[in-house]
């Protein structure tokens, strides 16, 4: 565990340096960069599960469950917000997601880049999800309120995709218009952040209650 770690926090090392001159940074490091980040956040993940925390009945099946309504959520708002201001066809939404992989192919007349936008969206979201259902039992504060837990998660959450995910994207651009940063981040309050919180309290104390 402490080598994963320690390889994590050079990952981060890495990440911070390349921050610096991100702009001159091509498609395949950046490729290399998630890969190696993204590779560290699976083996700590991991390490999690082998601590008892899945051993839980149905883990699995609430963490997917949390993660498919709380992805539904945010794309839902995200749509929605992106019609009400520009009155365009929602469909951008999920070729803009999937150019975070495919660049500007991304919105071509290839049919199939809604459809990977929608898996790429609903696989962070279920990713945040996991990660949060892991460390709700470790950390006793966060189920002291789970209001305030959910939406400060929910800060988190916009905090690392605006400053690790998207950079590393070949979108590599951070939000310039505060309104629109402080939209984004109440929608993953609200709609990732908030779910998570009630699903992983709901699961665990129910769990707990059973047991008893």
């Amino acid at each position: 565990m402490k080598i994963r770690n320690g390889l994590w926090l050079i990952s981060l090392e890495v990440f911070a340096g390349r921050c610096k001159t991100m702009h001159s940074v091509s498609r395949s490091q950046k490729t290399r960069i998630t890969t190696i980040l993204y590779t560290q956040l699976l083996f700590i993940l991991n390490d999690f599960s082998r601590s008892g925390v899945p051993e839980h009945k149905g883990f699995f099946k609430a963490v997917l469950s949390a993660g498919l309504l709380a992805g539904t959520l945010d794309i839902t708002a995200a749509i929605v917000h992106y019609v009400i201001k520009t009155g365009k066809n929602p469909v951008n939404i999920l070729n803009y997601i999937a150019s975070g992989i495919f660049g500007k192919a991304a919105f071509g007349d290839n049919s199939w880049m809604p459809v990977m936008g929608l898996i790429f969206h609903y696989s962070i979201a279920i990713i945040f999800i996991a990660f949060f259902f892991l460390i709700f039992p470790k950390l006793k504060f966060l189920s002291r309120n789970i209001v305030l837990s959910g939406l400060a998660y929910g800060i988190f959450v916009w905090v690392v995709m605006n400053l690790l995910v998207v950079p590393l994207s070949v979108i590599s651009r951070f939000p310039t218009s505060v309104m629109q940063s402080v939209i984004g981040c109440l929608i993953l309050m609200f709609a990732i952040g908030l779910p998570a919180a009630i699903m992983a309290y709901r699961y665990y104390f129910t769990e707990s209650t059973i047991k008893e």
